[in-house]
């Protein structure tokens, strides 16, 4: 049975203004499925309201799990604000049963057309149409020096995420002694910056800032790096105070350009300079961020002055700063998430003894059959 409904209760679905929907299948024995048709720039509001008991709901698109930074994801409740035409095709509700396997809820096809404002008056209507017909679609632009953590090799730039500044009072660093290079023998002193303070995840600081006050012992000794960011994986990447510059305050550009490997041997590939580092690339520097552990800065502040690390990350929420056009979003295989495919998604557990040093994403039922059969329990 077909219906045309606008605003309307289908099968327990919900939806809200500015959307038709027409009732695919009402077969009790398949999962629903549903169609909606809106309008460029229209709100995205899907939900399930059957009062119906889901455990560990997720909403796919496209097969994938819906990672979009846009859209407003709370249990059952999917909103995506502002749609555009690349917003079209299918979204999928996933839950858990009791006995742990995954079924589909619903699924809906969401069809996203280009609004075509009506020709002012002086205008003749066939020349406007031909005008509007030219102007070619919006095609998303997919590139091929993605990071995407070696998961992908397909990402595009985040779209709607916007600039934000985090600070660190560094007076509430630990002082500390640590080997700064390859090549160096004797600790130094420094101060440390756990990278619990970032959740240890700074992909989104990616193309920003990294502000700070320069120590004395930084303008001392420029031969060495000023401040240095340790990933959990023992990679160490440091950043050396430039010759001419003579003010306190440091500004860093978060590119691989503006860094060095400090931990470069001519085992690992990377040839170190003088001073025991090596040029960065993207896929090391990206991985420092993704799993950052440590940050370093070398010398010690006065207990007196007010100083203070800040740096820029990108967020969804507009705080007035700009927008941010840095940031990759990679098409993530199912059991990633993360704008750079960086960490696990729920019910996903990362085993380390697999493929390689940082491991892969793999299902808890999965790790679960792993273990026994490794310990031949039946």
């Amino acid at each position: 049975m077909r219906r045309l409904l606008v605003l309307a209760l289908i099968g327990g679905f919900y939806l809200t203004s500015g959307y038709v929907i027409q009732s695919v299948e009402e077969d009790n024995e398949y999962p629903p499925h549903y169609e909606v048709h809106l309008w460029e720039g229209k709100q995205l509001t899907l939900a399930d309201y059957t009062n119906r008991k889901l455990y560990f709901p997720r909403w796919y698109y496209e097969g994938r799990l819906l990672t979009d930074p846009r859209c407003r994801v709370t249990q059952i409740n999917l909103v995506c604000p502002s749609v555009s035409l690349h917003d079209s095709g299918r979204y999928e509700l996933v839950a858990t049963d009791r006995n742990d396997r995954r079924y589909l809820v619903m699924s809906v096809q969401v069809t996203v057309t280009r609004a075509v404002p009506e020709p002012r008056v002086f205008e003749p209507v066939s020349r406007f149409v031909e005008e509007v017909e030219r102007v070619p679609a919006r095609q998303d632009l997919y590139y091929d020096d993605c990071f995407c953590s070696g998961i992908t090799g397909r990402c595009r730039m985040a779209e709607d995420l916007y600039r934000s500044v985090h600070n660190f009072n560094l007076s509430s660093a630990e002082p500390i002694e640590r080997i700064l290079s390859a090549t160096d023998t004797t600790p130094e002193r420094c101060i440390a910056i756990p990278g619990s303070v970032w959740a240890g995840n700074l992909i989104t600081s990616y193309g920003g800032y990294l502000r700070f006050p320069v120590t004395n012992e930084c303008y001392v000794e420029r031969t060495k790096p000023c401040i240095i960011l340790a990933d959990k994986h023992g990679l160490a990447i440091g950043h050396f105070l430039p010759p001419r510059h003579d003010k306190r305050p440091l500004s860093v550009h978060m590119k691989e350009s503006s860094w060095k490997l400090l931990n470069a041997t001519e085992e690992s590939g990377t040839q170190p300079d003088t001073y025991g580092a090596a040029p960065v690339d993207k896929f090391t520097f990206m991985s420092v961020l993704s799993h950052i552990h440590t940050v370093y800065i070398r010398g010690r502040y006065r207990s007196h002055e007010d100083n203070v690390l800040s740096i820029d990350l990108a967020s969804p929420y507009d705080e007035g700063l700009g927008k941010v056009s840095t940031v990759e979003e990679c098409l993530c295989h199912r059991g990633y998430a993360g704008l750079s495919c960086e960490r696990c998604e729920r019910g996903y557990t990362r085993d380390d003894e697999m493929i390689s040093s940082t491991g892969v994403c793999i299902s808890l039922s999965d790790l679960w059959r792993s273990i026994k059969r490794k310990y031949n329990v039946d």
